[in-house]
């Protein structure tokens, strides 16, 4: 006999354990053995297989349910936060850049510049205005008023209004409007090296 088939192994262990004193009725591993299948189990041999009762599936389930129910209730509050967020981000994308192209124009032609209107992207980018989420509008005011009245012909103002709006309002800064709109205020000095 192969003392590695499955029958050798079953018998063994079979024989480990009436060895212990937990022989199944007081059958013996020799006529184990014998039986036609290494897997046969006598009559009357009674195993003992555990596995969870109903009420404790039944609790598991519950716990599981009442745990991805709290999860979906956060699902809204995270979707919300991470629209803000991504908005804020734009949002600063944008000022950046009209900051950044003014300092980059002659002083006395920025001066000058009328208002301008600029389309962008979701991810910030400039954009055409049928594709557009953002608008973005910025009024140059050629001098700046200074504390104590003051008045700076060396400092202009741009007054820069961002709108989301992903469906091309007529007016998307209009009072009325129910649109999210931010606006901001920087201001350009005039370079003395130029």
């Amino acid at each position: 006999m192969n003392v590695f088939s499955p029958r050798h192994d079953l018998v063994t262990a079979i024989a480990d354990s009436s060895e212990s004193g937990d022989s199944c009725l007081g059958y013996r591993p020799a006529l184990l053995a014998i039986s036609s299948s290494p897997f046969r189990i006598p009559i009357g041999c009674r195993i003992r297989a555990r596995a969870f009762s109903i009420l404790e599936v039944v609790v598991a389930i519950g716990v599981v349910a009442f745990a991805f129910t709290a999860l979906l209730g956060l699902l809204p509050v995270g979707m919300t936060i991470f629209s803000s967020a991504l908005d804020t981000s734009v949002h600063s994308q944008i000022i950046q850049r009209f900051v950044s192209d003014a300092e980059q124009t002659d002083f006395n032609t920025l001066q000058q510049q009328p208002a301008v209107t600029r389309y962008f992207d979701d991810e910030g980018s400039e954009s055409v205005q049928s594709s557009s989420v953002y608008t973005a509008s910025m009024t140059i005011k050629p001098t700046t008023t200074l504390p104590k009245t003051a008045v700076s012909s060396n400092l202009v103002t741009l007054s820069i209004k961002i709108a989301k709006d992903p469906g091309h309002a007529a007016d998307p800064f209009s009072p009325t409007s129910k649109l999210t709109t931010w606006t901001d205020v920087a201001f350009v000095a005039r370079n003395s090296n130029k």
